[in-house]
C-alpha cells in the first residue's frame, strides 16, 4: 500500500505508519505502478491535476470517495442528472471506476479497522458501493471488507447520483453536530466561571471564595 499526493509528506508518513504492514509513502507514479486498486480521495478541484500526473490508467480499478464539491465546499457542482463518479469514469474510460467510502466520515475508518481486529465475530457496519464493472466491484468489496465494513452492492455507477447528495447530507449533519458540541462545551465552561452568589456574612466574620473551588470543576480542554 502506497500513500501519495498530499501537501504534507509528514501526513503521508503518519498514515503509512498507522496502516502498518508494508504501507509506505511514495510518489503518485509509485502508488499507481503495481497497484491492484487506487483509492481517489482528493478535493474535486484537484482531480484533473491528479489524473494528469497519473498518466495511463488503463485497466486500473479506481475506487473514488471524492465528492464533486465547489471551491467553498457548500454545494455539489455535479448532481441529479449525473455524478462525480460518472464524470470521473468519462475522463478515464480505460479504467474501471467504483464509488465507495464517501458515505462514511474519514475519521471512523481507523476505528472500524481496529475494532475488526479485536473482535472474534465482529458485527460489521455496512458500507455502500456501486460501479459498472463486475470484477472492479469485487476488488472494491474486498477492500471494504478488509477495512472492517460489510460491503453492500448498491448497483450501477449511476446510483452515485443519489449517494453523493446523501454523503453531503451526512457531512453537513456531522459539521452541525460538532458546532453544537463546541457551543454547549463553551456554554458549560462560561457558566462554571461565573461567580457564585454571595453567602450571607455574619457580623464579625468574613467569607472567602477559594479559586481552586471553581477551577477544580472546569473540564480540561
Amino acid at each position: 500500500m502506497v500513500f501519495s499526493y498530499s501537501r504534507s509528506q509528514r501526513k503521508l508518513m503518519r498514515l503509512a505508519r498507522e496502516a502498518q504492514g508494508h504501507a509506505r509513502a511514495g510518489t503518485l507514479r509509485e502508488a499507481i505502478l503495481d497497484a491492484d486498486a487506487l483509492l481517489l480521495a482528493v478535493h474535486w478541484s484537484r482531480v484533473n491535476a491528479v489524473l494528469k500526473q497519473a498518466g495511463d490508467l488503463s485497466g486500473k480499478v479506481i475506487v473514488t470517495c471524492s465528492l464533486p464539491m465547489n471551491a467553498n465546499n457548500t454545494a455539489l457542482v455535479v448532481a441529479h442528472t449525473s455524478s462525480g463518479a460518472e464524470t470521473l469514469a468519462m475522463r478515464v474510460r480505460q479504467a474501471h471506476v467504483v464509488s465507495a467510502f464517501s458515505t462514511v466520515p474519514s475519521e471512523v475508518l481507523f476505528d472500524v479497522f481496529r475494532r475488526k481486529s479485536k473482535r472474534r465475530t465482529p458485527r460489521r457496519p455496512s458500507l455502500l458501493y456501486c460501479g459498472d464493472d463486475r470484477n472492479a466491484k469485487k476488488v472494491a468489496a474486498r477492500l471494504i471488507r478488509d477495512v472492517g465494513f460489510r460491503p453492500v452492492d448498491a448497483g450501477p455507477l449511476r446510483v452515485t447520483r443519489y449517494l453523493e447528495p446523501f454523503s453531503l447530507a451526512v457531512d453537513n449533519s456531522r459539521t452541525r453536530a460538532t458546532k453544537d458540541l463546541r457551543s454547549r462545551t463553551a456554554s458549560n465552561v462560561s457558566g462554571k466561571l461565573r461567580r457564585p452568589p454571595a453567602s450571607p456574612v455574619r457580623a464579625g466574620r468574613s467569607t472567602r471564595i477559594s479559586r481552586s473551588s471553581v477551577s477544580d470543576r472546569l473540564p480540561l480542554l
